[in-house]
């Protein structure tokens, strides 16, 4: 059995952003509030699938509206996952250039002169310094990273699936 959660909303311009400059577009971005309540709610589910958001609208059908609204939902998670995606991207690379740094330093700590053991030995330590921040930022910050996009997949999958629409001169629009 599905947990059915209800949204009541008195009218379609409820349901997006109020500061939005342009209300006519096809694109819409949703009411903060709203996809904190989403958020909340998918959070509180644990990402299961056996859950139907139901969207009321006091107002009579309008299917542009309907289907502003429906695109808009499904698109909540897109832009943070596209955001954390270029996030781990540039992860990988400061990754890349830390191990460069960093075996650089490695590799001039040994070719430095036992004179100038001072030397010698912050190049030693400052090359540990980058391996381990490359390791550190390509390993865990970057695994960390691509579990919360799992989670926006998974977010996003669940609204596709488990939205419903209902107006008040309609009894199911999906």
């Amino acid at each position: 059995m599905k947990d059915i959660i209800e949204i009541n909303l008195k009218k379609y311009e409820d349901a997006f952003n109020e500061f939005e400059y342009f209300k006519t577009s096809e694109v819409r971005r949703l009411n903060p509030d709203l996809i904190e309540y989403i958020d909340d709610i998918l959070s509180e589910n644990g990402l299961n699938n056996k859950l139907k958001i139901i969207v009321y609208i006091d107002e009579k059908y309008d299917k542009s509206q309907v289907e502003k609204i429906k695109s808009s939902l499904s698109r909540i998670y897109n832009k943070k996952e596209a955001e954390l995606k270029k996030e781990r991207d540039e992860n990988l690379k400061k990754g890349i250039i830390y191990l460069i740094i960093g075996s650089t330093m490695l590799i001039a700590s040994n070719l430095i002169n036992k004179e100038t053991e001072l030397l010698k030995e912050i190049f030693l330590i400052g090359g540990w310094v980058f391996v381990w921040e490359s390791f550190y930022s390509v390993i865990f910050e970057s695994m960390k990273i691509s579990n919360i996009i799992k989670k926006y997949k998974k977010r996003d999958d669940i609204l596709d699936n488990n939205i419903d629409i209902k107006t008040e001169m309609s009894k199911d629009i999906n």
